[in-house]
């Protein structure tokens, strides 16, 4: 049974979507961070300049395991091992030390595990909130790379106090979900609104 689950996972798109983060990885280390590093790093490690290339094959993974959800696989009962599995997984990896592609997939499987049980008590605001954490994904390091790069310059050319510096440190967590709901509010939902009847009628 177990061999089944695995032969079905690969034909499903996170399958190929897995295989895609591996080679980006694989790929990182043997060029020292695509030529930006002067020793091997892995894909996690990617400076922020280039988070692109970090941030191709991990929406890609998402995508597909949103798209298994949508195929209705695995089962709930698998479902709830793959959860509880990827849960107890992720936290002794972060105890034990530094292991990026296993935590990777220990979140895959909660991504999936949780995305494919039925809510029994949906909620609107928790339903918003993970629209808004979508759009936080996509726009956190362009945000960041924009508001740290004006903060460290200001702090390089005007004197200003550690009390002041702190505050422009907590004020980036606002700004990078303000800026997240603007994405999603002004940018995301309407194309998705747009595209969506057409993507169903297609089936």
């Amino acid at each position: 049974h177990f061999d089944e689950v695995v032969e079905e996972a690969n034909r499903l798109p996170f399958g190929l979507a897995a295989r895609v983060v591996v080679l980006f990885d694989i790929f990182a280390r043997r060029t020292n961070g695509f030529g930006f590093a002067e020793v091997p790093i892995g894909l996690s490690d990617l400076p922020l300049r280039i988070g692109l290339l970090r941030a191709i094959p991990l929406f890609l993974l998402g995508l597909c395991l949103a798209r298994a959800v949508e195929l209705s696989w695995p089962s709930e009962r698998a479902a709830k091992i793959l959860l509880t599995l990827g849960c107890a997984g992720l936290v002794v990896l972060q105890v034990i030390g530094r292991f990026d592609l296993p935590s990777l997939t220990c979140l895959a499987a909660i991504i999936l595990g949780a995305g494919r049980l039925p809510v029994k008590h949906p909620k609107a605001w928790i339903e918003e909130g993970a629209k808004l954490s979508f759009a936080l994904f996509i726009t956190h390091i362009f945000v960041g790379v924009v508001y740290w790069s004006a903060v460290h310059k200001l702090i390089d050319t005007v004197p200003i106090g550690i009390g002041w510096q702190w505050l422009m440190w907590l004020a980036g967590f606002p700004l990078a979900i303000g800026a997240a709901w603007a994405f999603h509010t002004y940018i995301d939902q309407p194309v998705q609104d747009r595209i969506m009847p057409w993507v169903r009628s297609r089936g």
